[in-house]
């Protein structure tokens, strides 16, 4: 039997440094694969050998038994691969149509646009896919995860047999991440083979057929994932060294004692957006507002931090009423925000480590008019052990760093203000296993040193992993309070949907 992808003895090095080493990577048709690994395990590496992004420096790659040229993207898109990215590739100011047959339209007898065979063929695909959108539809106007499918339509035009998809679930929505994998498995149906490339467990573990583990540039496991479970494969991933701390964590969460009332939100309200929020968080713990994307989650933290204002409601710290109409103020009252999209509102991606860590206080390393640049190295140096930060040199720039280093790097950049309260949006997106444990244990010393800490996610998983009280928001409205280890995921998952949630 012929595979569908057969990329053998794949290599690949860098002035001297092994990103891939001699890798076999095959699939068969109508497979869905899931590709994982830590960051700097070689999934990008690949990802762009794949695409002929890269040449590999040893090694072929095949589809259906046809050899591609290496380092040649256009041959890979004709011979049959095509590849989503976390970020879309769309352009938003096209129709969906135009965007299908991008590079790629029918033309008439006069060799000009055929814009009537594009509009059929167009809507012969969504068709044929139960695409619900329209060829004439802006791709702008468009939610997040049917940009996704537009982009999986795409792919099928260009008679894609390969679909690799780069964490293609990052920014959707529970309810949207079950319409993906329902189109995947129609796709799986039809043949089509699927990549999976993805840090998020529990959709490995629902959707793909079988997974390939990498560390280091080399396959360490590969298997099925009915044949395996989620400790297991978090193993392969770290290695020996590495382990997977969540239940070390619940056994410490129980042993600290929330202090002081630190934040309270009384009837906040914003109009058209949310009302009448009321909540508390304390010393010393973690409190989760989790719920769809699109419940206003983050309008909520842009009041709290001074990006937004509210049309009514207060805000108190520590008892006392406050007006917190700038970030600079927030900031000067003990709160920092970690915020959703490090690469466009959190982080200087041209700029050093070093740089960013301090861009938030830099007033503390001025002396007399003076910037006092060694103080600044060694507190960054701190944070890059601290944070275990790869690789560990403060000039390196952050925009060089993989996801989860530059997550790091945006929460240090934060905790180096000194805060009492640290909120924190979505803060392991795109982020893999080992980076979240190494995130997740920073929070959880800060919050036994007494920091209060607030955490909006999408991610059920997260939730109870690190959450000591867990919120619910919906259409701009927030639940009572529930304790995040009293219910089983499938009941937390519930309540995100829509049933009745009961304070604990």
């Amino acid at each position: 039997m012929v595979d569908a992808l057969a990329a053998l003895n794949i290599s690949k090095s860098f002035d001297g440094f092994i990103a891939l080493n001699n890798l076999d990577f095959t699939l068969q048709s109508g497979e869905v694969r899931a590709l994982v690994g830590s960051n700097g395990a070689g999934k990008t590496t690949l990802i762009k050998i794949l695409t002929g992004a890269h040449a590999p420096s040893t090694g072929t790659i095949s589809i259906n038994g046809k050899q591609l040229p290496g380092g040649d993207p256009a041959a890979h898109i004709s011979g049959g691969i095509s590849c989503i990215y976390q970020h879309t590739s769309l352009a938003p100011n096209l129709t969906v149509a135009e965007n299908l047959f991008l590079g790629n339209h029918p033309t008439n007898r006069f060799g000009l646009l055929d814009k009537k065979e594009m509009k059929r063929r167009a809507q012969q695909l969504i068709k044929d896919n139960e695409t619900d959108v329209s060829p004439n539809d802006l791709v702008a106007d468009l939610p997040t995860v049917k940009q996704k499918e537009v982009e999986i339509l795409k792919a099928l035009a260009a008679n894609s047999s390969v679909i690799l998809m780069d964490e293609p679930t990052a920014w959707l929505s529970f309810p949207e991440v079950q319409r993906l994998h329902d189109t995947i498995r129609r796709l799986k149906k039809t043949g089509v083979t699927i990549v999976y490339i993805s840090h998020m467990m529990d959709e490995i573990f629902r959707v793909c057929d079988n997974a390939t583990v990498l560390r280091d540039g080399k396959l360490v496991w590969q298997g099925s994932v009915a044949e395996t479970d989620r400790s297991s494969m978090v193993q392969h991933m770290l290695g020996d060294g590495g382990q997977d701390t969540s239940n070390e964590r619940n056994e410490r969460r129980n042993e600290v004692e929330k202090g002081q009332k630190t934040l309270r939100v009384s009837n906040l309200s914003r109009e058209n957006l949310f009302s009448e929020a009321n909540f508390s968080l304390y010393q010393g713990e973690i409190l989760c507002i989790t719920g769809l994307i699109g419940s206003k989650r983050s309008e909520l933290l842009q009041c709290l931090f001074g990006v937004a204002q509210p049309d009514k409601g207060q805000i108190f710290l520590h008892g006392i009423p406050q007006k917190i109409d700038t970030p600079r103020l927030a900031i000067q009252l003990g709160i920092g925000l970690v915020p959703e999209d490090r690469r466009m509102q959190g982080l200087f991606l041209s700029h050093s480590i070093e740089e960013n860590h301090v861009a938030a206080s830099l007033g503390d390393f001025v002396n007399r008019g003076l910037f006092n640049r060694k103080r600044v190295r060694t507190r960054a140096q701190d944070t890059i052990r601290q944070l275990n930060i790869k690789p560990d040199d403060v000039k390196k720039t952050v925009g060089n760093l993989s996801g989860g280093n530059q997550q790091k790097v945006l929460l240090g950049k934060w905790l180096e203000t000194a805060p009492d309260i640290l909120i924190l949006d979505e803060p392991t997106v795109g982020v893999d296993v080992g980076a979240k444990n190494d995130i997740y244990q920073v929070l959880q010393a800060f919050k036994e040193e007494g920091g209060a800490v607030l955490i909006v996610s999408s991610d059920v998983e997260e939730v109870q992993n690190i959450a000591d009280r867990v919120l619910v928001m919906a259409n701009g409205k927030l639940s009572a309070s529930f304790d995040a280890q009293a219910l089983s995921h499938e009941e937390l998952v519930a309540k995100i949907s829509g049933e009745s949630v009961n304070e604990a």
